[in-house]
């Protein structure tokens, strides 16, 4: 059994209303819990900087089962600290069920539910159906990802769920088979009644093995099934929202 680690480090840059620049990073670690590789535990950092200042500070904990190759799921937690726009901590407890299709990774379905927490009160119920397709194209991927985040507060709201935020992400990773690739791209951030928000990306991952710290080979996760055994890190863009 190893430990795998993925690195990211990205550099965000806002434009149109709201102008700026920061720097996101990821660190995630896989650690299988048995020899079949059926259980899995899986740790996240996002320390996230914008305008040479702290944006927030994200902690990911999950324990993934793997019931058949394609498809696993989760529970876990999620802390995090935001500076900006307003300080506070966010604690979500989530169950999760994701599904890898086709060769090549090429689509991937997940479904979060989550329970919100904001300053230690109970905020709300969340839903986020998650999608990513790939398309490989020569030695780069082309990837199309979106996520939508519904809210719902059986006190406050009891009558209806609340679509609170639309993310497009469309990006660039190259090359295909290799241990590290570049991510060049374009985010879109829309919610009901505000203008889109709108960030270019460029970021940087790598992937290694431990104890051994042997850069992973296309052949350790091509195809569904390890791709299942060995998802791909949360990306920054992930995070949790206001």
């Amino acid at each position: 059994m190893r430990w795998r680690l993925w690195v990211l480090v990205g550099l965000p840059f806002g434009f149109g209303q709201s102008p700026s620049t920061g720097m996101w990073t990821l660190q995630q670690i896989m650690l299988p819990l048995d020899r079949g590789q059926r259980w899995h535990f899986f740790g996240v950092s996002q320390p996230r900087f914008v305008q040479s200042d702290w944006e927030a500070m994200v902690a990911v904990g999950l324990l993934g089962y793997r019931f058949h190759p394609q498809h696993m799921v989760f529970l876990g937690l999620v802390d995090g600290h935001f500076y900006r726009p307003l300080a506070r901590q966010q604690v979500h407890f989530l169950q999760r069920w994701r599904s890898t299709f086709f060769s090549e990774q090429q689509v991937l379905l997940r479904f979060t539910l989550e329970e919100r927490w904001v300053n230690g009160r109970f905020a709300e119920i969340g839903f986020r159906p998650f999608s990513r397709y790939r398309w490989p194209i020569g030695r780069l991927y082309l990837n199309l990802m979106h996520e939508a985040i519904w809210l719902y507060h059986p006190v406050a709201r009891p009558s209806f769920w609340e679509l609170r935020q639309n993310r497009l992400w469309l990006y660039i990773s190259y090359p295909r088979k290799s241990p590290w690739f570049i991510e060049v791209g374009y985010l879109n951030l829309s919610r009901p009644g505000r203008l889109p928000g709108h960030r270019l990306w460029l970021g940087v991952r790598w992937r290694i093995d431990w104890p051994n710290w042997r850069p992973l080979r296309e052949s350790d996760t091509a195809g569904p099934a390890s791709e299942a055994q060995t998802p791909l890190p949360e990306s920054p863009v992930e995070s949790p929202v206001p």
